[in-house]
């Protein structure tokens, strides 16, 4: 299904708009003229694009049309402006850009990506994101919402990053998402903010969205760095301790 487009910073504001092509109406048509926790990481990322599950994580057109990637709510028609930018992007020069006026507060795109099937509980995901905002983005993010198979219903997971205000250069955030009870699919949220200032556009930019299962082998050897460095931080705390102890 192709996009409609309406889920715990540096500087940079961009004014050429360069090739650009605008995304329409629900199946997003493109004309012509994107316990949990997360770390954010400022060095580049390689995304492993062999086992991404994330469809279409670089926003490319096809055939006019931008694949897997959905506006519910038609965010992207009346409060939004979605287009795919040729100018700007993490690792070339392409990247989904969502820009509004609205200063209305708690206002988001909600671009909704594919579900991921079949996901299990107590599993976990490592979910790498790229955003850029302009002087006036407010509290642009992007999430995973999870499936809820009592309820029937699509709940918030992790923000990765959680909200964020501008300006910030193109950044790299790293999460880990961790399955909770009762989830059988997840899905990313795009959740372009709103404008700090009157009459002044928000810009928010994405790109290069990953999204892969770890491994037993990744999860043992975190565990097991983080039981090296806890042992370690303990044998140099005990000689403090003995120093002030009373019997």
């Amino acid at each position: 299904m192709a996009l409609l487009l309406l889920l715990s910073t540096t500087i940079m504001i961009v004014s050429q708009m360069g090739s650009v092509h605008a995304i329409g109406n629900a199946v997003i048509s493109i004309k012509a003229i994107a316990s949990p926790m997360y770390t954010t990481i400022a060095a580049a990322t390689a995304n492993n694009t062999n086992n991404n599950l994330i469809s279409n994580p670089d926003f490319a057109v096809v055939k006019g049309a931008l694949p897997s990637w959905n506006d519910p709510f038609k965010q992207c028609t009346f409060v939004f402006k979605c287009t795919v930018n040729s100018t700007t992007g993490w690792n070339d020069n392409t990247s989904l850009q969502i820009s509004t006026n609205t200063t209305k507060q708690n206002t988001w795109s909600y671009l909704v990506g594919n579900a991921i099937q079949n996901v299990k509980p107590n599993e976990q995901y490592e979910l790498v994101t790229h955003m850029k905002l302009n002087k006036w983005a407010t509290q642009s993010h992007i999430f995973i919402e999870g499936f809820n198979q009592t309820s029937n219903k699509w709940y918030q997971i992790i923000p990765c990053p959680p909200g964020s205000n501008g300006p910030l250069d193109w950044r790299a955030f790293t999460c880990v998402v961790k399955i909770p009870a009762n989830t059988s699919k997840i899905r990313p949220i795009l959740n372009a903010g709103w404008s700090s200032g009157k009459g002044k556009e928000a810009v928010t930019w994405y790109d290069a969205l990953s999204l892969t299962k770890k491994s037993i082998t990744q999860k043992i050897t975190a565990q097991d760095n983080n039981n090296n460095n806890n042992n370690k931080t303990m044998m140099g705390f005990l000689p403090s301790m003995l120093k002030y102890w009373r019997y």
